[in-house]
């Protein structure tokens, strides 16, 4: 719960939000549900849930921005010389279930009657948990298309 508080409170600031997942179906889901959670707000930024990695320099604009992001994609922009992720961009791991505010941003304000929120959000996950199995959320969907090398072209053959 204190995660999804996080990014909440990160969204309704307008800071860089990246998701980061080896799923592709997750990200989505994970992008659709912060902005769910926003109403009657709407989220005004650049909105891509699945970053393509020919896109990844995108992750250099200066506008709040949502992305989801495949976890090679990540491993990619960080390791890039100069980094393409951005140190002001709020990072958010949904496979370990982290989010990484960077020290630049400061210490976020507090949100009113987060103590209400914790606990209503906790029992939302215990029960979603008792419906359906952990990483059941791997679906079909990402194997359609399987994730390419970061950087490798698509060769066709002309003959």
């Amino acid at each position: 719960p204190n995660c999804v508080l996080e990014l909440f409170r990160s969204a309704l600031l307008e800071h860089k939000l990246v998701l980061v997942s080896s799923s592709l179906s997750q990200l989505t889901a994970a992008a659709e549900a912060l902005c769910c959670l926003l109403w009657p707000m709407r989220w005004q930024g650049v909105y891509i849930p699945l970053l393509p990695a020919v896109l990844a320099e995108i992750m250099q604009s200066p506008v709040p921005f949502l992305l989801g992001i495949h976890k090679q994609v990540h491993d990619f922009a960080v390791a890039a010389e100069p980094p393409l992720l951005p140190p002001d961009a709020v990072v958010a791991d949904l496979d370990a279930g982290e989010v990484l505010v960077p020290a630049a941003l400061g210490l976020l304000p507090a949100l009113p009657n987060a103590q209400l929120l914790t606990p209503a959000l906790e029992a939302f996950r215990a029960s979603s948990l008792a419906t359906r199995p952990l990483h059941s959320y791997e679906e079909p969907a990402d194997l359609a298309f399987p994730a390419r090398a970061v950087g490798a072209r698509e060769t066709t053959d002309s003959a």
